[in-house]
């Protein structure tokens, strides 16, 4: 396993990062097998998780915190904040009220003393960002929280809110969270140039394209919209929307691709997003068999690789597939 600094807190992670998306109800709900995955993922050399409060509502947090007892000195521990958590109102956002209620509640979800990095989830338009700037910055000095982030917020707000780190002196955030793959390449055209300028870290989300990238859905394959994430989004997976197909037909090219250049179809989007200096953050729902439990990222034996798997150009329009450019607008709220 190879490490790097995330962005410039000085905190040194593994190249990738373990989603916890689909722990609990949304995924698998078998505690004891996603409490196996995290423990495999550590046995590899990851020291970096990532969470959230609205997973299967606070259920992942809870898996997290259970798998870490006794480990939680050697991981970077990471979730997030803003998404509705129950009903009623001021129960979400990025308000200094709900923040410093709800921190509390991720901290004894999580079993944990303080958080490595705590990310807002989502802008609030509701909400001056000086407010929630406000709120983070208190919640690293009283040593809750390490670094703070932001997630799927548009290049202009991260300017914004470093322009009112700095009136304010209060403290900025250190990292972004994207959706990025092969299919979704929006953000190469101002937000990554934005996080470089400030010396952000980029955590990715979805990098293999919530399994399009796995080889999961090839065309003219029934797709289950029922279960995983299929069922949170099916609008992302049902093969009889234009967008869909123009993505199932992408992915056999890839597929074709990645055959002629001897490595699985994963391989391909790890090895970009390696290279490129991102911490993918892929998540999985069950434990692989006894020695599947990380993909075959090497040529077959007897076939070199002539290039990199994005060499050849496969054209998925200037911004990419299934997403918009600034996802967080018109974006499905559960993610």
């Amino acid at each position: 396993m190879r490490y790097r600094v995330l962005g410039r807190t000085g905190i040194e992670v593994s190249v990738h990062c373990l989603g916890t998306m689909m722990f609990g109800a949304v995924g698998n709900s078998d505690h004891d097998d996603c409490v196996r995955i995290i423990h495999a993922a550590l046995d590899q050399g990851i020291n970096f998780v990532d969470t959230a409060d609205m997973y299967s509502a606070g259920e992942s947090e809870e898996i997290v915190g259970k798998a870490l007892q006794c480990r939680r000195d050697d991981v970077v521990l990471a979730t997030k904040v803003h998404f509705p958590m129950g009903e009623g109102r001021n129960r979400g956002g990025n308000s200094r009220r709900w923040i410093v209620r709800e921190v509390e509640e991720s901290l004894r979800r999580l079993n944990t003393d303080w958080i490595d990095l705590y990310q807002v989830h989502r802008p609030d338009s509701t909400t001056d960002i000086e407010e929630t700037l406000s709120v983070l910055t208190d919640l690293v000095r009283q040593g809750k929280i390490r670094a703070f982030g932001c997630s799927t917020f548009p290049a202009e707000q991260i300017v914004e809110a470093h322009h009112v780190a700095e009136r304010r002196g209060l403290h900025r955030f250190r990292t972004e969270q994207p959706p990025y793959s092969l299919l979704a390449r929006g953000i190469e055209t101002d937000l990554l140039p934005v996080t470089q300028r400030y010396g952000m870290g980029v955590l990715t989300w979805s990098p293999l394209a919530s399994g399009f990238l796995t080889g999961r859905y090839r065309k003219g394959q029934p797709v289950d919209l029922s279960t995983g994430r299929a069922a949170l989004t099916p609008v992302r997976f049902d093969p009889a929307i234009e967008e869909n197909v123009r993505k199932l037909d992408v992915v056999e090219k890839l597929v074709e691709l990645a055959s002629e250049i001897g490595c699985t179809l994963p391989a391909g989007p790890d090895r970009r997003d390696r290279s490129a200096g991102h911490q993918p953050v892929p998540g999985r729902r069950h434990l692989a068999p006894t020695g599947a439990d990380r993909p075959d990222t090497s040529p077959s034996p007897d076939r070199r690789p002539r290039s990199r798997l994005t060499a050849r150009p496969i054209r998925t329009g200037a911004e990419g597939l299934g997403y918009p450019r600034h996802p967080c607008r018109g974006c499905p709220s559960r993610l």
